[in-house]
């Protein structure tokens, strides 16, 4: 051996060791204080907004679901279209994702079902999206529509012809409606460009809806539509789906083209990028990635009508809850960590498949690999792109923006600085490692397996705090530079009220397994939870159910009221008419609602309890609970399930005997609430529709396809798709937790009776 070479080699080792430390103190400094910046300036001086709930329960339906419907005349066409438009005029001016919408070929859809009804050509197997509303990414050619991907000097650019994923979602039906917003180029994870500004999070108008396909992801987020076409580099359609709690899926690397597309890739980079659908049912993801991939690369991945389902039974599941010791992103959050292990659980004990954690180390490399892919691939440089084919001075442009005279954002400068440095040899050796951890991930994950991995280490950020967070995007682009397939899959809510999730690798040409298990942690989970109805399974431990059911049955006798189908407790105050006569909560109530109140859906602090004990035959009736509280309840379960049933109102012309006959015919769906479970109800769910509890000792539930009719179903229980289930009622109590906005205190009392 050299000992000079060896001597040499050593002294980089510890080179390396020593900026390793430093930048691990440094960024771990740095992170958490720019964290409380942004924090600190959003919380005081930028209001949040929310979008309103849903205004109709078309737009809470799957695609499937709906072109069901319309093809069997339930409703047209027209009324879905129009429904999806109003609620795009009614979020935009609050997340901005809009860039142009139309409705003319509603009609004509109507027009050829109301003429020839029985013509195959509508059926579901030629048309599985007849008439549905669908969403397309600007950066996609729409014919007549723009296509400035946020670049100002394409401000005026409109496309002459339709990209070629576009022609197949209108082959199958789909009625595209708008294009949505992206970053500048679509090389950035938060859509802002000069064209046509920053799209905000649904959830938080404040927090970034993700990118590059943001606007899609807010759209869909939103309810604007069930589905939508995006693009995926990077973690372009991943990353929006996760910050907008829906549903998102890259495909295989070259099974589903971008042609059509600006920019498009021309090189090694059409391994990298894929287009692909932005879901808010996972029920929709399998047709669309079908569609989308044309009949000959569905048929590479076993996922044409006539390929049988995937045997759940056969698969191996992985997980890690992190992408190791890396110092360049963030921490993983751990409420992500948990739903992971959550989900990871599920599968292990509810469907008995084998579960091992993992950790690959070479991950934790994850920036360094993506980049080097990146630039080897032989595309055009990004700062060519932004010239519109002449190469941009970066450096010029920095001082530009610097001095708010530049139309590009600081993000697209960035890149365009970023990609100038480096070292090919460097980029050489980081490829080969790539290539060594696709293989590694090939022999681990096999023909069977799949991982759970994070989509992202935080929930969404506020706007413009990924400048501090860069590299948090190599999450989700790893496996763009891999090739391998990965669903992006919602899995509830933070304490802050943000959507998080996770993702699902497989191997490649193994879509089917991440699109089934889609499916499957949808119905343990409950998917995307739009602003009307939002289910927590698991909301408290079995140790704290088991102490808040002590507390519950420790209550004097006085404090319980009899009726004749339960009896109840009332905590923080006797409701009236003209209010409420405040008392003190016991603290732990107050404990639990501090819990309920962190998840930011009250206007205020929840300020009153009922306790309900339920035995197994005893319900409710259908009602509303009237204007004296705020429009909005959460509820959580003890002791046994129950099914939470809703209904359309009473028309106001119907007797009270004609109500009671329409009972059945009223009925929209139902939320099963499984012990320890939250459910809160909001917007059009409290404010329209009835709920109530059927008397009854058991409740039979039909989950997975056969579900269509129903509205809004939110399945917790721990059953495959497809199956039926029959569960036994015991004895439930509930906490029902509201606010009452008009609270009288101490002497006010007197003048509340009067």
């Amino acid at each position: 051996a050299n000992p000079s070479a060896a001597s040499r080699d050593s002294r980089v080792a510890l080179s390396d060791r020593l900026i390793s430390m430093v930048m691990r103190v440094l960024l771990g400094t740095i992170r958490p204080l720019t964290g409380i910046c942004f924090e600190i300036v959003y919380r005081l001086f930028v209001k949040r907004r929310r979008v309103p709930p849903l205004e109709s329960p078309l737009l809470g339906m799957s695609a499937v679901a709906l072109a069901d419907a319309i093809r069997r005349r339930e409703v047209t066409s027209e009324a879905v279209v129009r429904a999806s438009i109003d609620r795009m005029r009614l979020v935009h001016p609050i997340i901005n994702a809009v860039v142009r919408a139309a409705l003319q070929d509603a009609r004509r859809v109507d027009a050829m079902l109301d003429s020839d009804p029985d013509n195959p050509e509508w059926s579901r197997e030629a048309k599985p999206f007849l008439g549905v509303p669908a969403t397309v990414k600007e950066a996609f050619g729409l014919v007549g529509g723009t296509q400035s991907v946020g670049l100002w000097l394409r401000t005026s650019v409109r496309s002459e012809r339709d990209a070629v994923c576009v022609e197949r979602m209108k082959s199958a039906g789909c009625i595209p409606l708008c294009l949505t917003n992206v970053s500048e180029l679509c090389m950035w994870w938060e859509s802002h460009n000069r064209v046509n500004g920053i799209t905000g999070n649904p959830y938080d108008s404040r927090r970034i809806a993700g990118g590059s396909s943001g606007g899609e992801g807010a759209n869909v987020g939103a309810g604007c539509a069930p589905v939508g076409l995006g693009s995926d580099i990077g973690g372009s359609i991943r990353m929006p789906a996760f910050f907008n709690g829906v549903f998102g899926h890259k495909a295989t690397a070259y099974m589903i083209p971008n042609a059509g597309q600006y920019p498009d890739a021309i090189a090694e980079g059409r391994y990298f990028m894929l287009s692909g659908p932005i879901v808010s049912h996972a029920e929709d993801l399998l047709p669309m990635v079908r569609l989308m991939a044309g009949p000959e690369n569905s048929a590479r991945l076993l996922i044409r009508p006539s390929d049988p389902r995937p045997d759940v039974k056969r698969l191996k599941i992985y997980y890690m809850e992190d992408s190791g010791d890396s110092i360049w992103c963030s921490p993983v959050e751990p409420r992500i960590r948990e739903c992971i292990r959550q989900a990871a659980e599920h599968l292990r004990a509810d469907l008995g498949l084998p579960v091992q954690k993992v950790q690959l180390r070479k991950l934790r490399l994850s920036p360094h690999l993506w980049s080097s892919k990146m630039k080897l691939s032989g595309e055009e440089r990004f700062a060519v792109q932004m010239g519109g084919g002449v190469k941009l001075n970066c450096y010029l442009e920095l001082i530009k923006w610097c001095l708010l005279r530049s139309h590009h954002t600081l993000p697209a400068i960035g890149l365009g600085l970023f990609e100038q440095f480096g070292s090919e040899n460097l980029d050489r050796r980081l490829a080969a490692i790539c290539d060594q951890l696709k293989a590694e991930m090939e022999e681990l994950l096999g023909d069977d397996g799949v991982l759970l991995y994070p989509a992202h280490p935080t929930s969404a950020p506020y706007h413009h705090q990924p400048l501090t967070l860069l590299f948090n995007f190599a999450y989700t682009g790893i496996f763009n530079v891999l090739g391998l397939p990965a669903t992006s899959i919602p899995m509830g809510l933070d304490h802050k009220g943000m959507p998080i999730g996770l993702q699902a690798v497989a191997n490649m040409h193994n879509d089917r397994y991440t699109l089934l298990l889609a499916e499957l942690l949808e119905n343990k989970f409950g998917g995307w939870a739009p602003d009307s109805l939002f289910y927590v399974p698991d909301f408290v431990t079995k140790d704290e159910e088991a102490s808040l059911l002590g507390r519950v049955y420790a209550a004097p006798k006085p404090r319980w009221t009899c009726l004749s189908n339960r009896r109840l407790q009332n905590w923080g105050g006797l409701p009236h008419p003209k209010g409420m006569v405040s008392e003190p909560l016991p603290d732990w109530l107050e404990r639990l609602i501090d819990r309920v109140a962190g998840l930011g859906l009250f206007s205020g602090r929840p300020n009153h309890v009922l306790v309900n004990e339920y035995l197994s035959r005893q319900g409710i009736m259908p009602h509303h609970d009237g204007s004296l509280y705020e429009p909005t309840v959460a509820t959580v379960s003890l002791g046994s399930h129950t099914l939470l049933d809703f209904y359309s109102p009473v028309p106001a012309d119907s007797g009270s005997e004609a109500g009671s006959a329409s009972l059945a015919s009223r009925y929209i769906g139902s939320a099963v609430l499984q012990p320890r479970s939250l459910v809160l109800v909001t917007g059009l769910m409290y404010t329209r529709y009835m709920h109530g509890i059927a008397e009854r000792c058991s409740d039979r539930l039909v989950v997975g396809r056969r579900r269509r009719r129903v509205a809004v179903v939110l399945d917790g229980c721990s059953v495959a798709a497809d199956a039926d289930l029959t569960l036994d009622r015991g004895t439930r109590v509930s906490l029902t937790i509201r606010r009452v906005p008009k609270v009288a205190l101490g002497l006010s009392k007197l003048l509340m009776k009067r």
